[in-house]
Parts: C-alpha cells; sequence; structure tokens
C-alpha cells in the first residue's frame, strides 16, 4: 500500500496537484492522457511523439531520465 501511495503523491506532484483518484488509476494502468492534459502544449506533443515510436519510446526508457521517473513514481527498474 505504501508504493501505492508514494506513486499517488509523487505523480499528483508532477501534475501539479490537478489529478484525482480516477486520473492516477488510469495513469496506472498506461493512460497518461489526464497527465498529458495539464503539460504545456509543446511538452504534451513531445510526449506524444515519443509514445508514438517504438524506437523512440525505447530510446527514453534507456534514459537516465526514465530510470530517475520511475524511481520516483516508485516502479520497478533493472537499470
Amino acid at each position: 500500500m505504501k508504493n501505492n501511495n508514494n506513486f499517488y503523491n509523487n505523480i499528483n506532484k508532477i501534475a501539479g496537484g490537478a489529478l484525482n483518484d480516477d486520473d492516477i488509476r488510469k495513469a496506472k494502468s498506461g493512460d497518461v492522457s489526464a497527465l498529458l492534459d495539464r503539460l504545456p502544449e509543446k511538452d504534451a506533443k513531445r510526449v506524444k511523439d515519443i509514445l508514438s515510436s517504438k524506437e523512440k519510446r525505447e530510446e527514453f526508457l534507456n534514459s537516465d531520465a526514465a530510470k530517475k521517473l520511475m524511481k520516483l513514481l516508485g516502479g520497478k527498474n533493472n537499470g
């Protein structure tokens, strides 16, 4: 349960406290639309571009930034 609370708190910090429980559940299951709606348009477009390309996703997921984000969100990271 602590891991879930960490995820909720950290993801809500990233979104400036604007997420509700439903948004958090969706993010945990892979629907990041609520998170993208909270980003500036330019940043949201960049994230969508990364998510739409297998090569860009893999490159991002292997980056130090992604590893730090997963650690912050309480995800498992083998890297």
